[in-house]
Order: C-alpha cells, then sequence, then structure tokens
C-alpha cells in the first residue's frame, strides 16, 4: 500500500527554516488578507498547507472552511493523509467538483472559463467561506482565481511558477506570483508574500538534473538542500527495444516495499505500463485524465505503493523512487520540458530513465555530468 504521511510540527521545528514555516502556518489572516506562498518543489508548501488545514479546521467548526485542489490524485492523497488528523473530507475538494456540486454548472465550456458566468455564481452565494486554501495555484485559472476574494474573507495560495504545466494560467505574461498578487490586491485585498527556500524532498543531484530542463524559464529561489548530494539519475538506454519489459519490471521488483511513481507524459503509456505490470502481476495504481469512472473509482480508494500516471496527474506527489519510460520520445518545446521538471523533481531518493534507442534529444540537451548513463 502507499505510505501517507502527515510531518509533526517537532518534526517542522528540527528543519532547516523550520520556525519560518511554523510562522506561517501559524500566521491568522485578518478579513481581507491573503498569504501568497512560493517555494521549489519538495519546500514543504503542502506541509504548511496542511498543517493551516488543521488549525482551521478546529476553529472553523461551522464548516466554513476549503482546502481546494486542482489535480485529483493529489486531492485523493491529502484526504487520506488529513483524515488521521481528523479532518473531514468535505472540506478537502477538487475546484472542479466543487464548483459543479455548488452551481450545477461545469466551469469549463469549450475548455475555457467564462469569467462572467464565475462572478455572477460567486456573487450570488456571497461571503460563503471565513477562509479557503488553494493548492497548486498555478494551474487554476486566473478567472476563477481573482474571483475567490467574492466568497472567502481569507485566502492562502500555493504556487510555483516553474511547476505551471496544465496551460491553465498563461505564464507567458509573467510570474504568476506578481500577476496574482496584483490581481487580488485590485479586489482590496492586502497580500502576503512568503517563499520557501529549502529543498528537502530531492537529493542534490536530482534536482540539479531536474532544473536543466527549466534552465531557461524562472525557477524559485533555494538556499539550502536537505539532501545534499545524493545518488545521481540513473539513464538506462536499451538498444534492444524488447528488454524494456523487463528492465522496467525488474527495477519495479527490485524495489518492493516503497513508493514507486512510473511517470509519463501520454495517458496511453500509462495503459501500456499498467499492462506490462499487470501481466507480470505487479499491484499498482494507473490513474490518468480520462481514466473510466469504475477504473478511476477503484484506483482512488485503495493506492497501491506503486503508482503509475502522466507528470501533470502526479503534481503534488512524491515517491522514494521515480521511473521515466520512453524518454526516447522526449520533445524539448516548453511543456515538455517544465512537465519532465515536474516528473524528476517528485524523486525522494532515486530517478531512474528509461529509453530504448538513442534519446537524442536530452542527451543533446542535458550536460552529461548531471547524470549516469548505462547502455545495455
Amino acid at each position: 500500500m502507499f505510505t501517507f504521511s502527515f510531518i509533526s510540527r517537532a518534526k517542522i521545528l528540527e528543519a532547516p527554516s523550520g520556525k519560518s514555516m511554523i510562522n506561517i502556518i501559524d500566521h491568522e489572516l485578518k478579513p481581507s488578507e491573503t498569504i501568497i506562498l512560493t517555494g521549489c518543489p519538495g519546500s514543504g508548501k503542502t506541509t504548511v498547507a496542511t498543517h493551516r488545514a488543521k488549525i482551521l479546521t478546529e476553529t472553523n467548526s461551522n464548516s466554513k472552511f476549503r482546502y481546494f485542489i486542482y489535480p485529483v490524485l493529489l486531492k485523493q492523497y491529502l484526504t487520506n493523509v488529513l483524515k488521521k488528523e481528523k479532518i473531514p473530507e468535505s472540506r478537502v475538494t477538487s475546484i472542479m467538483a466543487w464548483y459543479y456540486g455548488n452551481y450545477r454548472k461545469f466551469l469549463l465550456k469549450d475548455n475555457r472559463v467564462n469569467e462572467n458566468e464565475v462572478v455572477r455564481h460567486f456573487s450570488g452565494t456571497g461571503m460563503t467561506y471565513d477562509n479557503i486554501i488553494v493548492d497548486e495555484a498555478q494551474d487554476i485559472w486566473p478567472e476563477v482565481l481573482r474571483n475567490f476574494p467574492l466568497i472567502s474573507k481569507r485566502i492562502t495560495f500555493i504556487c510555483d511558477h516553474a511547476q505551471e504545466i496544465m496551460g491553465n494560467f498563461s505564464s507567458k505574461n509573467g510570474n504568476i506570483r506578481d500577476l496574482l498578487k496584483t490581481d487580488i490586491e485590485r479586489a482590496g485585498y492586502s497580500v502576503l508574500v512568503r517563499h520557501l527556500a529549502t529543498n528537502f524532498r530531492n537529493p542534490e543531484s536530482v534536482y540539479r538534473f531536474a532544473k536543466e530542463f527549466v534552465r531557461d524559464m524562472p525557477t524559485s529561489d533555494i538556499e539550502r538542500f536537505n539532501k545534499a548530494g545524493g545518488e545521481p539519475p540513473l539513464m538506462i538506454v536499451m538498444k534492444d527495444p524488447n528488454r524494456f519489459q523487463q528492465i522496467l519490471i525488474n527495477q519495479v521488483r527490485n524495489n518492493s516495499g516503497i513508493n514507486i511513481g512510473i511517470l509519463c507524459t501520454y495517458a496511453s503509456d500509462v495503459r501500456k505500463v499498467s499492462s506490462i505490470l499487470k501481466r507480470d502481476g505487479i499491484e499498482h495504481t494507473p490513474y490518468y485524465n480520462g481514466i473510466p469512472d469504475e477504473e478511476k473509482k477503484s484506483s482512488l480508494e485503495n493506492i497501491k505503493n506503486v503508482v503509475v500516471t502522466t507528470f501533470k496527474s502526479s503534481k503534488g506527489l512524491e515517491f522514494q523512487l521515480v521511473i521515466m519510460p520512453f524518454v526516447e520520445n522526449y520533445k524539448g518545446d516548453a511543456e515538455t520540458r517544465r512537465e519532465y521538471y515536474v516528473g524528476c523533481t517528485r524523486a525522494e531518493e532515486r530517478l531512474i530513465l528509461l529509453a530504448t534507442g538513442k534519446p537524442a534529444e536530452i542527451i543533446n540537451t542535458i550536460p552529461r555530468g548531471t547524470y549516469v548513463l548505462k547502455e545495455i
């Protein structure tokens, strides 16, 4: 089974910058006040958010608090974590499900948000909440984000510019933090900007490799790594494509008992990997956007320690081992590079990339000294 963990306050205080995190967790927002919290992957943003959620749940027994999330897998992960802390499942919701549940309208029409309709709905319900937390805010449409002041007196936004991979918030127009700050201030709210600068999740070697994919894009500043050094990423290149299945199976079986994320670009690749694992009798949880309802229900109710999903659906999650197959198909466009950055930074301990044939695009663009190449 997948291991879920809630980091205690004592553990936070033991960590570098732990006091800063606790100060943000405990900060009591005034009416019409907002926090925008930024930080690199693994800097503790969601840890801060979950602790704030615990405090707000305990002090808002009248249910006037919500924790909004975009990625469905992250929502389920946090629901399982927070359930242990006696936070009702109803307080943690995906933005799409919440919107439909409240207004009986889909948020998207032709893959676009109608801001006039959002304003009409939000204004119609009035100031519904005392507090809301919006995690992975960079993945939510600005037409929704900037109108949250219509329904909540206090707001905490969690975001990271470099992890904007859904295409809902166009980062081409500037840094998401600054754009969001401007929008919320226009609504008459004061904004506190806070930044977490310690990477707790990734070995330094893994993050240095990951950052090469977005080296020409803005990324969050990091002052220190909690895991200095570390094992460099391993890229296994197979000359014979027929060896792929066995290599993949061996990597999973040799690392049984830990959380493993097998992360892919496309849903079709998730189905392909899932089929390989299923034939070999390896229990796992497949998930991708558009997964059939029955399979989705089964996957989310019983998350295994091996999760096969897309880069986009892996947002906010972390695994001791991350395996990224099919890197021979890597293309160096901006969207793909952000996806690979997100995928690599899910790794808590080790990162393995698998390729059949020569992954020319990666080999030609990522410095050779940032990973170990093994050709078989």
